[in-house]
């Protein structure tokens, strides 16, 4: 099955067929469901713009919530990376958390006003994270804190695209260019 968001559920869809098979209501301000669902294990995790985070199990055409915390993540998709979502909430002017994927206990808050999104990459034990200022954080995925291994400042105009790491270094489109910045 494919899943997704619609402007108003998180559904469920037969791939065969293109019929619907469960749906939960899912509305945001604005009609924008921009994230896209998270699996781990047997649970589905989402959130969006005004609304907590939920973990649900799917069972047949029946959904059941698992967990519901009061992080929200708008403009960003968090990362999956072992039993660990990390992602940037837009609360408090923007800050990075990392949450249990299993209980949605928290297990750590980065500092606030880091920005109004971010766009984060998982790469082996590692994630990229790029504010929309152009700061790119490289964090260790199982830190037990917001500590960052290093900062760099890496563009003179807003970076809203996904970074990309490749073997000769990590790509970044700013505003007007695309870099190659080395690894080395």
């Amino acid at each position: 099955q494919i899943v997704t968001q619609t402007d108003a559920h998180i559904v469920g869809i037969a791939l065969s067929e293109g019929s619907s098979l469960w749906k939960i209501p899912f509305k945001t301000p604005y009609d924008q469901n921009i994230q896209t669902p998270i699996l781990h294990g047997d649970r589905l995790i989402f959130s969006g713009l005004d609304q907590p985070t939920v973990a649900v199990t799917v069972e047949g055409n029946e959904t059941r919530e698992r967990w519901k915390k009061s992080i929200t993540f708008y403009m960003s998709t968090p990362v999956l990376i072992g039993d660990r979502l990390i992602g940037f909430s837009d609360k408090k002017s923007g800050h990075f958390i990392a949450l249990e994927a299993k209980n949605g206990k928290t297990l750590w808050e980065g500092p606030p006003r880091q920005g109004d999104n971010a766009a984060i990459v998982a790469a082996g034990d590692w994630v990229l994270a790029l504010t929309d200022s152009a700061e790119l954080f490289i964090l260790r995925a199982d830190a037990d804190r917001f500590e960052p291994e290093h900062t760099y400042s890496v563009a003179e105009s807003p970076t809203w695209a996904h970074p990309v790491p490749t073997a000769e270094g990590i790509l970044i489109k700013d505003e007007r260019t695309l870099a190659l910045w080395s690894l080395g």
